[in-house]
């Protein structure tokens, strides 16, 4: 039977949390302190937190690995709310761009588990978007979640208010590459051409109706002042 909320957190805060973060502590009973903050039950936000922690402080790759997993488990068993109040994004995001490859992949399994496709892609641009130079990890992670949704992704952002942003897109478009990238980035060229094209039509088409009513005014003025 699951253990009563009180005494879940206790068992955390006692046993099991300590043992998480005793650096001299086996590295095998670690990995099992992990595994019990993926099954916790009542405590979901301070298991995620516990869980991060040790993935933001770790060396060990291995150590790391098996948080990832863990807060995919504790994740799953959120509602939406939990789950953007807690430090799932920020950690998964930071495992996207770990150093171990490992590591990489398993956040991204994360991301497709809790978000599906669509929502993992849609998370990792609008992150990406926000900084200066696009990071190479979070592109990878783009084109092994699905290259194709990503490339839409980033084709929605080109046109943003925001000119930073669209140029963030479109350098991370160019760095995603592949057929789906070319294409979008070719459409756009395209779109851009056609937008101003007809911005310079519209603005002819202004032009000779404001000439068309001079040469009006002109005719009346000179009829006017040969009739006086």
């Amino acid at each position: 039977d699951p253990l009563s909320p009180d005494v879940e957190r206790r068992f955390i805060t006692e046993l099991i949390a300590p043992a998480l973060h005793d650096d001299f502590e086996w590295l095998d009973v670690q990995l099992q302190a992990v595994q019990v903050f993926g099954d916790i039950q009542h405590h979901l936000t301070e298991a995620m937190r516990q869980l991060s922690a040790a993935f933001q402080s770790s060396p060990v790759a291995t150590l790391r690995r098996y948080c990832v997993e863990a807060m995919r488990d504790v994740a799953l068993r959120m509602d939406k709310t939990e789950r953007e109040s807690s430090q799932f994004a920020n950690t998964i995001i930071a495992a996207l761009e770990d150093e171990s490859a490992d590591v990489r992949a398993r956040a991204q399994a994360t991301l497709r588990t809790v978000y599906n496709s669509q929502g993992a892609v849609d998370m990792i641009t609008d992150f990406l978007t926000r900084q200066e130079v696009p990071p190479e990890n979070l592109v990878e992670a783009l084109r092994h979640i699905d290259e194709a949704r990503a490339s839409e992704a980033l084709r929605s952002k080109l046109f943003h208010l925001d000119p930073d942003v669209a140029n963030r897109a479109s350098n991370a478009l160019t760095q995603l590459g592949g057929e789906q990238a070319f294409r979008t980035l070719f459409a756009q060229k395209r779109q851009v051409i056609d937008h101003y094209t007809e911005i310079l039509n519209d603005a002819d088409e202004k032009i000779m109706e404001q000439f068309d009513l001079l040469m009006r005014q002109a005719r009346w003025a000179f009829w006017i002042s040969m009739a006086m």
